[in-house]
């Protein structure tokens, strides 16, 4: 499982900043699997995401990030590392973040959320996962 460990600020992030570390971990692992002589195609390329807050707009979803309490989240990692955990976003920017981490080798996505948030469930689902493809 791959993490970019750059932590979100104040729910933004930079996707070429977190693309880039993604890539270099990548990197990494390529010359590990080379040095074993073990097929990269062997090695499952996930990514996980903590925390996930999506609006259909920039503004929908950071009035949810300033809403939410992570001391009230069901899930201990969203509770230790507090709001830095959490990735906000609008629809499109998550299109293009989860479509960069594609086209830099991720084969697979973990994303956490709070059951609570049917909306962010709703839109990751309908809106955001069905727009990302292999070779886009």
């Amino acid at each position: 499982n791959i993490q970019e460990g750059i932590p979100a600020r104040d729910g933004h992030f930079e996707i070429d900043e977190r693309v880039e570390a993604i890539k270099r971990k990548l990197a990494a692992l390529d010359g590990h699997c080379d040095d074993l002589d073990r097929p990269r195609d062997e090695i499952l390329r996930t990514h996980f995401t903590l925390s996930l807050i999506l609006g259909e707009t920039e503004a929908d979803a950071r009035r949810k990030y300033d809403a939410f309490d992570p001391d009230r989240s069901a899930s201990p990692g969203t509770r230790a590392n507090g709001k830095g955990g959490i990735l906000t976003a609008s629809v499109e920017k998550a299109i293009d973040y989860y479509q960069a981490m594609v086209d830099a080798g991720i084969d697979y996505f973990l994303v956490q959320l709070e059951a609570t948030d049917t909306e962010t469930i709703e839109l990751l689902g309908r809106e955001v996962m069905p727009r990302i493809s292999r070779g886009s």
